[in-house]
């Protein structure tokens, strides 16, 4: 009988649209989301390569970032997993570096005074960061809004991976203080959901018991949405955790597919490692 994550991959393999992509349910179009976290979960399959090529023609040529879906010309977020999944590929051309540089210069909306105000309810001394200091601005959904644990999480790993192939086109100077005020964001949150997301941004530090409980908590919670469980699990095994077999959702939902075939002991959860060619591990 088949594990457990073959089940997710022969899914995510027979519900592959005809232009490359996967929508979130079966026979839904195509998105960028599904389709670059079932591209990884296949990574080294035709499959993978018909999605990617899809992708590769919803980059915008203007600004360098991806857009959502062949229908909606929006920059986002989105851009973060598509230079991951080109970093996996070993793509270090003009797709890399043009969406590498847009996530440099993309940022939340977040103000000094925001941060302060978030200081004081959460207990922390007041002034103990200078208030002429650079706020602590991660990456947000689309531009001009605050950001959020999840795509500040992305871009971290985006940039880390693409500064692998592509570090002559990235100042040094400018991509170490994105990732500072990166970590600076997402140690600042408080919301327990958001604790898989932490874990993947701030891959490699150890100083992360705060999240680690929470996390921990919510994977064995019956009450834990399965997305929530998918993220955790794998932001846990890329800390090298054993952990318990997964809940079987049995959800024809494609990203969550991915998502848990990435997670699984076997599946490419290495190739979201922040550091390193794209090599599974």
């Amino acid at each position: 009988m088949a594990n457990y994550l073959q089940t997710r991959l022969d899914l995510l393999r027979r519900s592959q649209n005809r232009d490359g992509g996967w929508g979130y349910f079966p026979g839904k179009q195509s998105w960028l989301e599904p389709s670059v976290y079932a591209a990884l979960a296949l990574h080294g399959e035709h499959a993978a390569e018909r999605a990617w090529q899809l992708l590769l023609s919803w980059q915008n040529s203007g600004d360098g970032s991806w857009r959502p879906s062949q229908e909606v010309a929006t920059s986002t977020w989105g851009t973060a997993l598509c230079v991951t999944l080109a970093a996996v590929r070993q793509e270090s051309g003009r797709a890399l570096q043009d969406g590498a540089s847009w996530l440099l210069d993309a940022e939340g909306a977040e103000s000094s005074l925001t941060y302060r105000l978030s200081n004081r309810r959460s207990g922390r001394l007041a002034g103990t960061r200078p208030a002429s200091g650079p706020s602590p601005k991660g990456w947000s959904w689309t531009k001009n809004s605050f950001s959020a644990a999840e795509p500040t999480a992305h871009a971290m790993i985006a940039l880390k991976k693409a500064a692998r192939l592509a570090g002559a086109v990235m100042h040094p100077g400018i991509l170490a203080e994105r990732l500072r005020l990166g970590e600076m964001r997402l140690m600042a949150g408080k919301n327990p959901a958001s604790a898989g997301f932490v874990l993947l941004g701030l891959q490699g530090r150890s100083d992360l018991e705060a999240w680690l409980e929470p996390a921990r908590r919510q994977l064995t919670g019956d009450q834990t949405p399965a997305l929530t469980r998918a993220w955790i699990r794998l932001a846990l095994r890329l800390r090298g955790e054993q952990l318990p077999a997964a809940h079987a959702s049995g959800s024809n939902d494609l990203m969550l597919a991915a998502l848990e075939a990435l997670a699984e002991a076997d599946g490419n959860h290495g190739l979201l490692r922040a550091t390193g060619s794209g090599t599974t591990v």
